[in-house]
């Protein structure tokens, strides 16, 4: 599942790490289990960790 690209144009601009950890907030939330971002082949990724 990829991020949107509104979200990812603004993890791009800032270099440090709270807007990730501020989506990464959101989408844990709207999922409803634990996952992280992961930029990958110039897309950030969002990967959910299954327990």
């Amino acid at each position: 599942m990829s991020v949107n690209y509104k979200v990812s144009y603004f993890l791009d601009r800032f270099d440090f790490s709270v807007p990730q950890q501020l989506v990464e907030k959101y989408y844990r939330y709207k999922l409803g289990h634990p996952c992280f971002l992961m930029k990958q082949n110039g897309r950030w990724t969002i990967v959910p960790v299954q327990q």
